[in-house]
């Protein structure tokens, strides 16, 4: 399994659109994407609910 990290930094916040975007883009994939934002709190990328109840100021 390759892993690899990365920092999304969003001037505005991580808002709905840019993220049902990042969801859709995510989504075309056959791959798994995890969000975490913390080292207890982590959501599958793939969906929107997930990323909302990471609370990223949707």
């Amino acid at each position: 399994m390759l892993t690899k990290k990365f920092v999304i930094k969003c001037d505005e916040g991580f808002h709905l659109r840019p993220a049902q975007v990042f969801v859709e883009t995510a989504s075309q994939y056959n791959s798994e994407f995890i969000i975490k934002k913390s080292d207890t709190e982590e959501a599958n990328a793939n969906s929107i609910l997930g990323l909302m109840s990471l609370g990223l100021d949707l």
